[in-house]
């Protein structure tokens, strides 16, 4: 007797088993019941695509600037022995004794284009610091140079392949061809200082790998900056007249200048006609491209400008020229294509057609 009222009780205690242990949806493509609603793991994958596309390429990042040092001390090792010198004299001759000293004019140059950040310091307090910071980036800069010239020597190859988003290289003012094997895609903000300093790097992109490379410009104004919307606007405006690359470049050169008085005074000195210019800035016809191109930036994951996607790996905030640099060439050496020639700096570029 005493067993079977022990066992009926263990029915019961089986019975009362919560019903989600139970669950079909456990495990099955779901990550939350919610007051009986499921959750999807497919919803919690778009809510954190933008994070997950971060930390994918931190990850990419740590792994290939381990294999670039491991690559760069092969090089040199390896062009050492065949000159039969240490690398250490390689490096000496090769990147020491070529680094440029920067002139009096570079030095007054990077003064004024920081006196913000220098905290009120006179050029003659901080010139010394200066030219310390500035004969570090050339040396860095030829550091990165003779790679380049040794990784095309030696046939270098990177496997590591990047994480890559499905960027259309096709939406856009571009310059280049458009059959480039390099198509880099560009998410702006024309009131973003950082975004200022990518224009000169471009130039030196476009010197460097001509053909080869093909630029596409895409907006992506900031909330926190007022001017940049009407900006977007406006350049749109010029590319109706094929004068969007002069415009582009005068904006971001004359960032306090980008109300409505300011931009028609930009545009006309780029040679726009200003009437035709006017009318089209008035009607607001490109909003919607605007909103389109904002809308395409979230979904490809973009959360701050500049972001560039060099054949859809992406490159966020503003990097040093090396970096597009490497990027680039990777791509050209995947694909069995040749790196450039190199050259110190291009001239600035005529307006190209779209």
């Amino acid at each position: 007797m005493k067993r079977f009222v022990f066992f009926s009780f263990a029915l019961v205690l089986v019975s009362a088993v919560p019903v989600l242990a139970q669950d079909p949806t456990a495990g099955d493509g779901f990550a939350a019941l919610v007051a009986g609603t499921t959750v999807t793991l497919s919803a919690v994958e778009t809510g954190a695509a933008s994070s997950l596309r971060r930390l994918k390429d931190q990850e990419y990042a740590a792994r290939r600037q381990a294999l670039e040092d491991i690559i760069s001390q092969q090089l040199f090792a390896r062009e050492a022995a065949a000159r039969g010198v240490t690398s250490e004299a390689l490096l000496k001759a090769e990147v020491d004794d070529k680094t440029t000293p920067p002139s009096e004019d570079d030095k007054k140059g990077f003064f004024n284009d920081n006196k913000a950040l220098l905290g009120g310091k006179s050029y003659e307090e901080i010139a010394s610091q200066i030219g310390e910071h500035l004969q570090q980036q050339n040396s860095a800069d030829r550091r990165v140079e003779y790679l380049r010239e040794l990784k095309a020597k030696y046939g270098v190859r990177v496997l590591l392949e990047p994480a890559r988003v499905a960027v259309d290289p096709a939406d856009g003012p571009a310059f280049g061809p458009k059959g480039a094997p390099i198509s880099l895609v560009i998410f702006s903000d024309f009131q973003c200082p950082h975004c200022a300093k990518l224009v000169d790097t471009l130039h030196k992109l476009e010197g460097l790998y001509g053909p080869s490379l093909r630029v596409v410009f895409r907006n992506y104004p900031l909330a926190m900056h007022k001017d940049a919307a009407l900006a977007a606007q406006a350049a749109a405006c010029a590319d109706e007249q094929k004068r969007f690359w002069p415009v582009h470049d005068l904006l971001f050169a004359n960032q306090d200048k980008l109300s409505m008085e300011g931009l028609q005074g930009l545009v006309v000195q780029a040679g726009v006609k200003k009437k035709a210019f006017d009318k089209c800035l008035v009607s607001g016809r490109y909003a919607d491209r605007l909103a389109r191109d904002t809308a395409d930036a979230q979904r490809y994951g973009v959360s701050g400008t500049p972001t560039v996607f060099i054949n859809g790996r992406a490159i966020f905030g503003s990097q040093p020229l090396g970096t597009y640099e490497q990027a680039v060439d990777d791509e050209l050496l995947s694909r069995g294509l040749p790196l450039p020639g190199l050259r110190t700096a291009s001239p600035k570029k005529e307006e190209k057609k779209k």
